[in-house]
């Protein structure tokens, strides 16, 4: 009888001691991914005053796909940075799509960064946190200005960069 209870003991503080030492990374919901980059759009004439895009489109110039497009109009967006690489092109067109030609316009912005690579757990793999964020204007059609405001593209709470027009 004793070595018996001793046996369900033993058995029982291995249960619990693999239950309490388990780690719940088969789910991923609550961990962060990987930050999109945020950019807000404002007046030129009046720094710090948002502005709206009329019809806005961006492509990416590495597949030429258009990752965003958001008619009519908005004054932020988020957009993915590539965690492949030190830098992302992105084609920024206003008033995509509207039937006079000459009312669009497009400029050509290319972000560079630091990639840092974060494991996260089994189930979500890595994140990807992007650091020394600069912009720079290959074009100038219809954005003014480029403005740094975090260069650390860590989390989706604050703005990242300000473009103005």
């Amino acid at each position: 009888m004793k070595h018996l209870s001793l046996k369900f003991i033993f058995i029982l503080s291995f249960i619990l001691c693999s239950i309490i030492g388990c780690e719940r990374d088969d789910l991923c919901s609550d961990v962060p991914i990987t930050p999109l980059l945020i950019i807000t759009f404002e007046d030129d004439n009046n720094t710090g005053v948002r502005m709206n895009v009329p019809s806005l489109q961006i492509t990416s110039i590495k597949n030429n796909q258009t990752i965003f497009s958001q008619p009519p109009t908005t004054d932020s967006i988020n957009i993915p940075l590539d965690i492949n690489a030190n830098s992302t092109r992105y084609i920024f067109t206003r008033n995509s799509g509207d039937l006079n030609p000459e009312n669009t316009r497009s400029d050509t912005i290319t972000f560079s960064y630091q990639r840092e690579n974060i494991y996260v757990n089994r189930a979500c793999g890595f994140r990807t946190i992007f650091s020394e964020l600069d912009s720079q204007r290959e074009t100038d059609n219809w954005i003014i200005n480029s403005s740094i405001d975090n260069p650390n593209v860590n989390d989706q709470i604050n703005a990242h960069i300000r473009l103005s027009f």
